[in-house]
């Protein structure tokens, strides 16, 4: 979400539980259920109805856990679209 809007590859800094959905191929209660925890956790944040985006920590999160073992697994630069 927030890369994606920081690097104009998406038009806003949130995402609704549909295009979550639609993105990962998930049941719309299993994105529901982790965004909760997401939410819970500090990492998201709610913004509207329906509607999420990383918070500064889901954002350090990412950069700092998430993209090197993507990167360790050689799976950077795979684009779903």
């Amino acid at each position: 979400m927030y890369v994606g809007y920081r690097v104009g590859r998406i038009e806003k800094d949130s995402l609704s539980v549909a295009d979550l959905t639609s993105a990962t191929g998930c049941k719309s209660g299993t994105v529901a259920a982790r965004l909760s925890e997401l939410t819970d956790m500090g990492f998201v944040e709610r913004v509207g109805r329906g509607e999420y985006r990383l918070t500064t920590l889901g954002v350090k999160f990412f950069f700092d856990e998430v993209l090197p073992k993507i990167k360790s697994e050689g799976e950077i630069g795979v684009e779903r679209g």
